[in-house]
């Protein structure tokens, strides 16, 4: 807790003394050692006590607490970030490295249209299943009733207003990732989901995701995304539970499910 001001003048004058008086010994002690005799150890260790102290409230006054209860409360942050396993959070989609998907084991994928991933990175999802890649893709529904409710589109994505979402899953992505099914059947499953996404999430290898929220209103240039990492983390672990929820809910996509 703050000190009045005119109490923090007082503390602050009372340790300016002290620092000076600290040096002041410091210093008649180097200069005339022998005057002093037997004491000079013990007054010398008298100055850099008064010293220190000064330096310590003075940090402790500056940052509201203790200086000690500072670091204390940095290692303890940082120690629950490392255990929620929180390791990036950026202000946009920053781009994923493509070496992160070439050598993933497994991926799991949840979308609205996927267009922007599928677009820069199908080419490398590709070569992840060529390597024996298990890839599991969650896209919106086209039937669903959320791209019929144009404010509902426009508070999940105001840019959404100026797609025909419909068509696009019809006549685009869902050909797309049949296609792409044909040739790899062993390594890729794809569902249609009904409700509403809230985010966009990527896990790669059951260690690493990717989440991207909808923010109301807000364009995908204008949303955080998280990144975290670690097997033991506790949000892996629920972002996980998540996509095996909306994986269960969700219906599978055949071959024969292209829109006419």
């Amino acid at each position: 807790m703050r000190l009045g001001k005119q109490n923090e003048r007082y503390l602050l004058v009372v340790q300016l003394l002290l620092f000076i008086a600290g040096l002041f010994l410091i210093i008649i002690i180097s200069i005339i050692p022998g005057v002093i005799g037997g004491y000079s150890t013990l007054i010398q260790s008298l100055g850099i006590s008064f010293i220190v102290t000064a330096t310590i409230t003075f940090f402790s006054w500056f940052f509201g607490t203790d200086l000690a209860t500072r670091v204390k409360e940095i290692c303890e942050f940082k120690y629950t970030l490392e255990k929620l396993g929180l390791q990036n959070i950026y202000t946009t989609i920053p781009d994923l490295d493509n070496e992160i998907i070439r050598k993933a084991r497994s991926m799991d994928i949840m979308v609205n249209t996927g267009k922007k991933l599928f677009d820069a990175k199908s080419q490398t999802i590709i070569e992840a299943m060529d390597k024996g890649c298990k890839v599991r893709i969650i896209i919106s529904d086209p039937d669903s009733i959320m791209w019929t409710d144009n404010l509902l589109r426009k508070s999940l994505c105001p840019k959404l207003l100026s797609t025909d979402i419909t068509q696009e899953l019809n006549e685009s992505i869902i050909p797309f990732l049949n296609e792409l099914k044909r040739k790899k059947p062993s390594s890729l499953e794809i569902r249609k989901y009904k409700g509403v996404p809230t985010c966009n999430l990527l896990i790669i290898n059951d260690n690493f995701v990717r989440h991207t929220p909808y923010l109301p209103f807000a364009g995908s240039t204008n949303v955080p995304t998280y990144e975290v990492e670690g097997e033991d983390s506790q949000l892996l672990k629920r972002y996980k539970d998540a996509f095996s929820m909306g994986w269960e809910q969700s219906e599978e996509i055949t071959h024969s499910q292209t829109a006419q």
